[in-house]
């Protein structure tokens, strides 16, 4: 038998030992994709969960404190990562607290510890990720595994540091068997959009497209299950934003809103869905997670041709792209095309079932037996002299516009962030409108929009 084959007690196939931090996110969705994933990497690797306080002991108690005055606390800090590598029998650390990532790297690269980190880029231009990657570039090593689900994602870490460019494309994953039973016959024309609720996500475009198809296919009901994020008051004021559009367009027996979902309930809804929307242009979007869940659940997806939904879904196979047009500041979804896209699925039973097949057919490369091995074999990879010099401290008060053998200047300028250094930058407060941030991150984010838009970058 052979790696391939996802056998994770392969004899001859030694469980590398990692540690990870035994913790949880607050935000439901990036919980429970964490703890799936760490689920399937446990039945691979030797899983050794370290306590969040063990990780904070090694910057004497506070990553805020420490950062204050790193050259002083370096030694200290270096002598605690090493005793705790030592004290848990790892040489790899899967790093699924980002706010650690810059820290810790920093401290290995300063001891030249036999370290190796393992870390997933779930976003990369919101600007608590960017800020985290920028902070990240200078003391990553190729010896770590930097994974990325998407060819989209890769160029947008390049865009931010050429060190980025070994990243690995090996996408998250799923368990295809576990919604392996049929879809139950389908009652009605339900549409389903599941995850975060905020305006990059265009929940309010999808409820005023709502307003249109229902004129089309007269039983359409859309459930509308996740959790508001973003600050207090923006997750109010674009809660009552959906509600006034649903009153307006009389939408309240179309329209559901369910509050955050997961396990049998989220289950339910895909089972019982005939179609998944999502319409996120996110600057931090790099792969879709909910669309590899329908795809395991045989559902046909319509989503906007933004970043790797593009890499995820195929057109015509198992769903259908909306066009997203950033030729101006703001990324513009092509209503009538979402409507048509909708309605045509709905409508058409043949269609459907082409799509479903093609979904569940497709969800079979992305099962984590497939996905799985090949993580393993680069954790087994030898570890050799970790890089790392003495008079890379220099980096830590140098301002990143000086530091273009590490960064893209050119490409980051419109961020304003330049003239921090790459610990700084965390505390950098970037502008708190979208519309802004999206303007400023554009040229590191160009390639997100479907349609060529570089024209007008």
């Amino acid at each position: 038998m052979s790696i391939v084959d996802g056998n994770p007690d392969l004899p001859t196939e030694r469980k590398p030992r990692v540690g990870c931090f035994n913790g949880h996110s607050p935000r439901l969705n990036e919980r429970v994709i964490d703890d799936q994933w760490t689920g399937y990497l446990a039945e691979y690797t030797e899983l050794v969960r370290i306590p969040p306080v063990r990780l904070a002991k090694i910057f004497g108690g506070s990553l805020r404190q420490f950062s204050k005055q790193p050259m002083s606390s370096l030694p200290q800090a270096s002598e605690r990562l090493a005793r705790l590598c030592e004290e848990y029998g790892i040489d790899t650390l899967y790093v699924n607290a980002p706010y650690f990532m810059p820290y810790l790297m920093l401290v290995r690269s300063y001891a030249k510890l036999p370290l190796r980190f393992m870390v997933i880029a779930h976003s990369v231009a919101s600007a608590r990720w960017l800020t985290t990657w920028l902070s990240c570039a200078p003391w990553i090593t190729e010896q770590d595994v930097l994974l990325v689900s998407t060819e989209s994602c890769r160029q947008a870490l390049v865009n931010v540091s050429p060190r980025y460019a070994y990243a690995h494309k090996i996408p998250l994953c799923i368990d295809t068997m576990q919604a392996a039973e049929p879809v139950r016959p389908l009652a009605g024309n339900r549409l389903l959009s599941i995850g975060r609720l905020e305006e990059v996500k265009n929940i309010h475009v999808l409820i005023e497209a709502m307003a249109v198809l229902k004129q089309r296919v007269p039983d359409a009901v859309l459930t509308i299950a996740g959790e508001y994020t973003g600050t207090l008051l923006e997750a109010e004021r674009y809660k009552e934003r959906l509600e006034a559009i649903v009153a307006e367009y009389r939408l309240e027996q179309a329209v559901e809103f369910t509050g955050p979902v997961h396990g049998s309930e989220k289950d339910r809804l895909f089972r019982e869905s005939k179609l998944l929307v999502n319409l996120s242009t996110d600057p931090g979007e790099t792969f879709g997670f909910n669309l590899l869940e329908a795809k395991a659940y045989g559902l046909p997806v319509v989503c906007t041709n933004w970043d790797g939904f593009r890499e995820l879904l195929v057109d015509g196979e198992d769903g259908s792209f909306v066009q997203v047009d950033w030729f101006n500041e703001h990324p513009k979804i092509d209503l009538d095309g979402l409507v048509h896209s909708c309605t045509e699925i709905l409508l058409d039973e043949k269609l459907h079932g082409n799509l479903s097949q093609g979904a569940r057919r497709n969800a079979i490369n992305y099962d984590y037996r497939t996905i799985m091995p090949q993580i393993r074999m680069l954790l087994n990879a030898p570890l050799g002299q970790i890089g790392g010099k003495a008079e890379e401290t220099s980096l830590l008060e140098s301002p990143m516009r000086t530091l273009n053998e590490i960064y893209h200047c050119s490409l980051l300028e419109a961020t304003g962030c330049l003239n921090e250094s790459p610990l700084s930058v965390l505390d950098w407060q970037a502008p708190a409108c979208m519309e802004e941030w999206m303007r400023r991150v554009k040229p590191l984010i160009h390639h997100f929009a479907g349609r060529n838009n570089r024209a007008h970058v």
